[in-house]
């Protein structure tokens, strides 16, 4: 499941917008995704975020997640404030485990702003 999991992510991320400023592209925010246990987290990549490559174009290797709706173990040694782990962005968080923490909730069902 994990494989299509990463893919579902992929096409998520690439379908996000760019919008362009005097110093360059930026993609837009991408909404929330939703798992089938009402769990929510936002996942972003970009030039400026916190992924590889740090570009506007994937595929991408690790990710951006940020502000879990909770605690997800999978994703815990990428916190940037451990003691805070719903309030808070991972850095650098491969893709696989990401899939992997989505997964766990049952799944991807929607999108959420």
């Amino acid at each position: 499941m994990t494989g299509n999991t990463e893919a579902v992510i992929q096409a998520h991320l690439m379908s996000v917008g760019l919008f362009k400023t005097l110093e360059g592209s930026f993609r837009n925010r991408a909404p929330y995704i939703q798992c089938a246990d009402g769990t929510t987290l936002s996942v972003q990549a970009g030039p400026q975020l916190f992924c590889l490559p740090r570009r506007n174009q994937g595929p991408w290797s690790q990710v951006e997640v940020g502000y879990p709706s909770k605690a997800m173990p999978e994703l815990e040694q990428y916190a940037e404030k451990p003691k805070r782990l719903t309030k808070t962005i991972y850095k650098y968080v491969p893709i696989e485990v990401v899939a992997a923490a989505i997964d766990a909730c049952g799944g991807i069902t929607g999108e959420k702003n």
